[in-house]
């Protein structure tokens, strides 16, 4: 039961780190990316957030959606895991 509250949380703590992780990469190209689409670079894939639209390569577009799926799911399965593995609340039990 011990070993798996630690992987449900490390699983927990990485989707978290993936979820940053894309809040930062999301800002930095918002600053950094073109504000139109530049066809013979491959910046075609436009990218709003918040009213601001930049356009990025598919290889940055899909990564920025996979690093917002691995957040979701690590985020769900470690929290599933770990409320899965604790012990029945006293009293929850049920008596004859």
């Amino acid at each position: 039961m011990v070993k798996t509250a630690i992987v449900a949380r490390s699983l927990f703590g990485t989707g978290v780190s993936c979820f940053v992780s894309r809040l930062l990469l999301s800002a930095y190209f918002m600053g950094h990316r073109p504000t139109t689409p530049q066809i013979e670079l491959g910046r075609h894939y436009a990218f709003n957030q918040h009213g601001g639209v930049v356009y990025l390569t598919q290889r940055e577009s899909l990564f920025l959606t996979g690093l917002f799926w691995a957040a979701a799911i690590l985020m769900a399965v470690g929290a599933s895991m770990f409320l899965g593995s604790r012990p029945p609340a006293i009293g929850s039990q049920k008596r004859n």
